[in-house]
């Protein structure tokens, strides 16, 4: 007598590269296992440690208001290049000499370098996670993220000091 098995599962279709198709067939002969089963123990173990994920996840979500910020200043130096373009374009040299100008474009490429420089920060934070593995490179990575979060607070102290 035959009897059927209750699937309550999902059923996946996907496609991947030859590379991959060749290291899923011999990590299946490897373990003699079949492809549901290695993708479910594969699920299961994570190939991140759920820890990991949140950090990431976390260091994104922080990180929101800088991207916010940074896409307004580049908007705000793509409407000065493009006001001084048009001067250039029609010989006004009012706005090559106006001094506000001068001062709104020295202070938002000041930003953007502050910018940049945190975004640098948020770079070395995520190779520092994936990399809590191995603590010789993420020592190293440690270390970077101190060394550039002294530059970029003495960066902003002087931008703000500045203006």
């Amino acid at each position: 007598m035959r009897t059927n098995k209750k699937i309550d599962g999902l059923r996946i279709s996907t496609y991947v590269d030859e590379e991959c198709k060749k290291i899923i067939n011999s990590k299946l002969k490897e373990n003699n296992a079949t492809l549901t089963l290695f993708l479910e123990t594969l699920i299961k173990k994570s190939l991140f440690e759920e820890s990991d994920v949140d950090k990431i996840y976390n260091l994104t979500k922080l990180n929101q208001e800088l991207y916010i910020a940074t896409n307004s200043t580049y908007s705000n130096l793509n409407q000065i290049a493009f006001a001084l373009n048009v001067a250039l374009k029609f010989n006004t040299q009012e706005m090559l000499s106006s001094e506000d100008t001068i001062k709104r474009l020295v202070k938002e490429l000041r930003d953007v370098n502050v910018n940049i420089k945190k975004l640098r920060l948020l770079f070395l934070q995520f190779l520092c996670v994936l990399n809590s593995g191995n603590p010789e490179q993420a020592q190293r990575y440690k270390q970077s993220i101190y060394r550039l979060q002294k530059k970029t607070s003495k960066m902003e102290k002087s931008t703000n000091e500045s203006l």
